[in-house]
C-alpha cells in the first residue's frame, strides 16, 4: 500500500514497483481511475517491455467485452456475467418491466450461434419481435455509443487490441467514472453511475478470473489500483479487493494499492491483514495520521503524528518528493527515500499537471 497526500510521490513509487514487476516477467493490470499512469506505459516501452494503454471512449469500443475477457473461462461464465452487466446498464423503467428476461434470452441465443459478443446481444434485442426486447436493445445501443458504455458493449472498431493476460504492463484508464456509494439504492443511480458500475463489473470480473485461471498459475500477476478509495466506496470494489487479498498468495497475484485515505483502507480487514509492505507519505490531519500509524504498526501518539506530518519535507519546508515511512513484512519501520534511477525515467513517469500539459517536467525540480 502507498498512502499519503497528493503530489508526494506515492504514485511514482507504485509505477517504479510496476516496472520492477514487469522486468521480472510479471503481468501487471492497472485500473487507473484518475488517468495518472500513462507514463509507466511510455517508460516500459522505452525500456523494451511489453506495455499497453487502454482508455475509455469509442476508439476502444469492446475492449472490456466480457465475452472476450472471459473467453478462457468459457461461455458458461459469460452466460451469467453479461446479462448481469447489461441489467445494470439498462434504464430502471425497462428493468422494472422485466428487461432482464429478454436480455438473458438474447445472450443465450448469441452464445448458441457461436463467436458471441455483447454488441451482438444488443443487436439481437433490437431485431426481436417482442416490444420490450426492442426497447431494451435500442436503449442499450444508444448507451453503447458514449465514452463509458462503448468499452464494454460497443462494437469494436479494429483500432485496438483486446486485453490479454500476457507478461507486461496493461494500464486501463477510466477517468470520468462516477461510482455510487455502497449505501446508494440502485433505483437512484443516474445513467452515468449505471454505466460506470457496468464497466467496473467488466474489469473486476476480469481481474478475479485472470487471478484464478489454472493456466496462469505459473505467471506472476499484480493488480494495481491507484486512487483505491474510488473502489472501496463501492460494495463490489471492496469485495474484489478482499478476494484478491485473501487468495493472492495461492494464485501468485499481488495487490498494489495507492490511496490518500487510510481511514477507508483500515476498514478492509481482509486486505489489511495481508499487507506485506506499507509506504506512508505525508498526511496532515489527526484521524488520517492515526489510521496510517495503525497500518504502519506505530503507536497513535503525538510523536508518530509529528513524524507523519514532517515526512516528505525539506528543512526549508519545501516538498521532498519520494520521502516516506516504510513498514516491511516484519513490521519494522524506517524512513526511506525512493530514488528514481535517472532523470530520463523520472521525466517519463511524471504525473504532474505541468507534465501532462507541456509533455515534460521541470528538470531542476526533478534533480532536486
Amino acid at each position: 500500500a502507498y498512502i499519503g497526500r497528493s503530489g508526494r510521490g506515492k504514485t511514482t513509487a507504485m509505477m517504479l514497483s510496476m516496472l520492477d514487476a514487469g522486468f521480472r516477467g510479471g503481468y501487471c493490470l492497472a485500473l487507473d481511475f484518475k488517468g495518472d499512469l500513462g507514463g509507466v506505459v511510455t517508460a516500459a516501452k522505452a525500456y523494451g517491455l511489453n506495455a499497453h494503454l487502454v482508455e475509455t471512449g469509442p476508439k476502444f469500443a469492446g475492449f472490456a467485452d466480457l465475452f472476450k475477457l472471459l473467453a478462457k473461462e468459457g461461455a458458461e461464465v459469460a452466460q451469467v456475467e453479461v446479462p448481469a452487466q447489461l441489467s445494470i446498464a439498462v434504464p430502471p423503467h425497462l428493468r422494472a418491466r422485466g428487461a432482464e428476461t429478454p436480455i438473458t434470452r438474447a445472450t443465450n441465443e448469441v452464445i448458441a450461434k457461436g463467436d458471441p459478443a455483447t454488441w451482438k446481444v444488443i443487436e439481437y434485442l433490437r431485431q426481436d419481435e417482442d416490444e420490450l426486447a426492442r426497447e431494451t436493445g435500442e436503449a442499450l445501443y444508444e448507451l453503447s455509443r458514449n465514452a463509458i458504455g462503448a468499452p464494454f458493449m460497443g462494437r469494436p472498431t479494429g483500432e485496438t487490441e483486446p486485453l490479454t493476460p500476457s507478461a507486461g504492463i496493461w494500464v486501463v484508464q477510466m477517468p470520468g467514472l462516477s461510482l455510487p456509494g455502497a449505501e446508494s439504492p440502485r433505483e437512484e443511480w443516474n445513467p452515468l453511475q449505471r454505466l460506470s458500475v457496468a464497466l467496473m463489473h467488466s474489469m473486476l470480473a476480469y481481474g478475479v478470473t485472470t487471478a484464478g485461471r489454472r493456466d496462469l498459475r505459473g505467471l506472476r500477476k499484480a493488480v494495481c489500483v491507484p486512487e483505491v478509495h474510488v473502489l472501496t466506496a463501492t460494495r463490489q470494489g471492496a469485495s474484489f479487493l478482499s478476494y484478491i487479498a485473501r487468495v493472492g498468495r495461492a494464485l501468485a497475484t499481488s495487490l498494489l494499492l495507492d490511496t490518500q485515505d487510510p481511514e477507508s483502507l483500515v476498514q478492509l480487514v481482509g486486505v489489511v491483514e495481508q499487507l506485506t509492505t506499507v509506504a506512508g507519505f505525508q498526511l496532515t490531519t489527526k484521524d488520517q495520521q492515526d489510521a496510517l500509524a495503525e497500518l504502519l504498526g506505530l503507536p497513535k501518539n503525538d510523536h508518530t503524528r509529528a513524524l507523519i506530518q514532517s515526512v516528505g519535507l525539506l528543512p526549508d519546508g519545501e516538498i521532498r518528493h519520494g520521502h516516506c515511512i516504510i513498514r516491511d513484512r516484519r513490521f519494522s519501520c524506517a524512513t526511506v527515500q525512493w530514488d528514481v534511477p535517472s532523470l530520463e525515467l523520472l521525466k517519463l513517469l511524471d504525473t504532474s499537471p505541468k507534465a501532462t500539459a507541456q509533455g515534460g517536467i521541470d528538470m531542476e525540480k526533478g534533480a532536486a
